[in-house]
């Protein structure tokens, strides 16, 4: 009789503080980094400065952020507190608006929660 090898899938999520572009995107190779070694991507929440990064990202950053959605069905949150004190209302795809309850929910189903203030 073999036994059956039990695999368990770790799950991530990363909270993204800074609005550095670079910050944004070497946040998103290291997510990709982990879905190659097997990872499920849960969320990305961008909070605090990190809010308004989306709004400003080139159009080849926003469809790298949009490949890396249809290839790991990550959610993109970006904090709706930090987004109306702006006087703004919405986000662009693939971002979403959430808050830290989203957060918190996220980070007790994750293995591995990471914060990024600066890369």
């Amino acid at each position: 009789v073999r036994a059956r090898a039990i695999v368990r899938i770790m799950r991530v999520s990363m909270l993204i503080m800074s609005d550095c572009q670079e910050t944004i995107e070497q946040a998103r190779l290291s997510l990709m980094s982990w879905h190659r070694g097997a990872a499920a991507l849960d969320t990305v929440f961008m909070y605090h400065n990190a809010a308004y990064a989306p709004l400003n990202l080139a159009e080849s950053s926003r469809r790298a952020w949009m490949e890396m959605v249809k290839l790991t069905g990550v959610r993109l949150l970006v904090c709706r507190t930090a987004i109306e004190q702006r006087g703004l209302t919405n986000t662009q795809s693939p971002f979403l608006l959430g808050g830290l309850a989203d957060w918190v929910q996220a980070s007790l189903r994750s293995d591995v929660r990471r914060c990024v203030s600066a890369w």
